[in-house]
């Protein structure tokens, strides 16, 4: 054996031994304090197990050099001080039977023997009625005194009530795990982030948390207690504004629903949502939660991610904090050491439950039965919810009049004064019930589906074009943009799924067949979407090879765009672009549930850069007045932006 093959052999490989007391410890600790947040984190789940009102978090260092949090919850007894540092004692197990039906967030008796492992403790604490508090200073390497059966040492001092816990030079006993760690900005937001978790989770509990001596995040709390559901929504509303922003949490829109199960119990899908008018570049700003733990869990994102589809813009994510709830006994919180993931038993359920009772919430329907303040079930009781704002008032800040109203009628009579027809009874378009619930796989088009109809446009009276791009119109509350081209992007999108859907939308022969040659990647695109580029209108035929001929286009793509008159060269040029973008990685969950229709709706649609004619657009006001969801294009963009006159006249100083 060479000497580069025997010095791969380790050199303690052998017999069993048993690891020393202190090496056993620090490996126990790795698996629950990664970072200085995972220190934090423990110890705010044991300031909320123990009752506190009030939580303050002080960080120096990244929380390498100092972490301090206090709180006024129960606190402990000189004699259980002790024992809370000793392994696997806990206050909150006695049964095997307990650990079936946790309702606590810590049990495993590993949080304070780990901290003393890697870090300098010093712990202090005073329970009611007690004169004086109780200070411990576990020493050494933390679990060694334990290990030995040596009583930790306790003095009495003058302590506030509650508990007080410092952690100074965390990991300097393990140079290792310093230095892999990703850097002090990145521990301080994921500190950040477990301070805003736990204050959702408890939005109850006022928190406040330093970094570096700056207030970095506040919480109110609700001094009195939650005594029901508004009490907890609006608790949550004034976490998320201090973790959001107050612009953010003020527009979220409530959402709730409830299921029952069949051995019993229910499940419950609650929280606030963002409106898809704000929303990020990243997935940062969704929260979930299970039981009131923080989890991760890419089922339940998508779950959320599904209810915003068509609604987001391409690369956009949703913002929402969300609150799940079975009973305990369903829920497996042990599956990971820092409890970061849980195991559901009813996730295909969940998943179902929130992403229906989310799209109903931001579609402006009625919510399912178990609203928040609601006790039926999804085959009892409904609880009515308003459109809300962002759709009513669509993109920008237009409200839709009734009939009634003087500014209605003003613009019906400078529309027919135009020569424009307005269609007897116009008026917004009624929500209708909410339609079965969706499934965990991947969706159809809502709209193909039977989904109903949106909150309708305002009467709208054109005034032009501004840089052959948008269009200038006049609603009852002043003055919209609309992007010519999302506009008619939902309008195509609409007809070909209409024609999908068996409705008389039609395919048009070309005057002349059209070659394509495909490359592999858009041959293969073709080969996976052919019954769906069919079912739309499309009649493509194998011509050899990766060759094919276009004999028809869906009827909708050659009214108005691009494509209306167009030679063959262009037609190739849509076809290939249309393949191009199936082609393309994570296609299926763009666009929103159909990227068939909606690719072959955006290549299809008039472009910016255009100049149409005043009864062009005219036209196209009037079809996107008709759609079911006039308000943002199948990718997600707003296909239009409102001025209000009050804010205009503000301008010129007329107000």
């Amino acid at each position: 054996m060479s000497g580069a093959a025997r010095s791969a052999v380790p050199a303690a490989a052998g017999r069993i031994a048993e690891l020393p007391p202190a090496v056993a410890d620090a490996i126990a600790a790795g698996e629950v304090i990664e970072r200085p947040a995972s220190a934090v984190k423990e110890l705010l789940e044991n300031a909320c197990d123990a009752g506190a009102r009030r939580i303050e978090v002080e960080v120096e260092g990244a929380g390498l050099t100092r972490i301090l949090v206090r709180d006024d919850g129960a606190g402990m007894t000189p004699d259980e001080l002790p024992l809370a540092f000793r392994r696997h004692a806990t206050s909150k197990l006695r049964t095997l039977d307990d650990l079936a039906a946790l309702r606590s967030y810590g049990f495993r008796g590993e949080a304070l023997p780990s901290l003393a492992a890697v870090a300098e403790v010093e712990c202090t604490t005073r329970p009611a009625g007690a004169a004086l508090g109780a200070r411990l200073r576990p020493g050494g390497a933390a679990g060694v005194v334990e290990a030995v059966g040596a009583p930790l040492g306790t003095e009495l001092v003058g302590a506030p009530l509650g508990t007080t816990i410092e952690l100074r030079d965390l990991f300097a006993r393990q140079p290792a795990r310093r230095r892999f760690l990703p850097g002090a900005r990145s521990e301080r937001a994921a500190v950040a982030r477990v301070c805003g978790d736990a204050a959702l989770a408890r939005p109850e509990i006022a928190l406040r948390l330093r970094i570096e001596g700056r207030e970095t995040l506040v919480t109110p709390g609700l001094p009195g207690g939650i005594r029901g559901e508004t009490d907890l929504r609006e608790a949550r509303r004034a976490a998320l504004a201090a973790i959001w922003d107050a612009g953010t949490a003020a527009a979220a829109l409530p959402f709730g629903a409830e299921r029952p199960i069949e051995d019993g119990g229910a499940l419950r899908a609650a929280g606030l949502a963002a409106p898809p008018s704000r929303h990020r570049g990243r997935r940062d700003g969704l929260r979930l939660f299970v039981n009131g733990r923080p989890v991760l869990s890419a089922a339940l994102a998508q779950a959320v991610e599904g209810a915003y589809a068509e609604l987001l813009p391409r690369g956009r994510h949703p913002i929402a904090a969300v609150f799940l709830e079975a009973p305990p006994e369903r829920v497996d919180a042990n599956v990971h050491p820092a409890k970061a993931t849980v195991k559901l038993a009813d996730e295909r359920a969940l998943f179902s439950l929130l992403q229906r009772t989310l799209r109903e919430a931001l579609l402006g329907r009625p919510a399912l039965g178990g609203g928040p303040q609601a006790a039926g079930t999804e085959a009892g009781g409904v609880a009515s919810l308003a459109p809300p704002d962002f759709l009513r008032r669509g993109a920008g800040s237009i409200p839709a009049p009734t009939p009634q109203d003087d500014r209605w009628t003003r613009l019906r009579r400078l529309r027919e004064l135009g020569g424009e027809t307005i269609p007897s009874g116009a008026a917004p378009i009624a929500v209708p019930p909410p339609a079965a619930p969706l499934a965990p796989a991947p969706a159809r088009s809502p709209l193909a589906a039977g989904e109903g109809t949106l909150p309708g446009l305002p009467l709208l009276r054109l005034v032009g074009q501004l840089r052959a791009t948008f269009i200038v119109a006049e609603g009852p509350e002043g003055m919209l943009l609309v992007d010519q081209h999302a506009a008619h992007e939902r309008v195509v999108y609409e007809r070909l799924l209409a024609r999908r859907g068996g409705e008389a939308a039609g395919r048009q022969a070309l005057l002349e067949p059209v070659l394509v040659e495909l490359d592999a990647a858009r041959a293969a695109a073709l080969s996976g979407h052919e019954d769906e580029l069919a079912a739309l209108g499309f009649e493509l035929e194998p011509f050899g090879g990766r060759a094919l001929r276009v004999r028809a286009l869906p009827a909708a793509l050659l009214s108005g765009g691009p494509l209306a008159g167009a030679g063959g060269g262009r037609v190739r040029a849509a076809l290939e672009s249309i393949l191009g973008d199936l082609a393309e990685p994570g296609a299926a969950g763009r666009a929103g549930a159909d990227p068939v229709a909606a690719s072959a709706a955006c290549h299809g649609s008039v472009r910016a850069g255009t100049a149409l004619a005043a009864s062009e657009m005219a036209a196209l006001l009037r079809d996107l007045e008709a759609c079911r969801n006039p308000h943002t294009c199948p990718h997600g963009r707003p296909t239009f932006v409102g001025f209000p006159a009050d804010d205009l006249e503000r301008q010129f100083g007329r107000r």
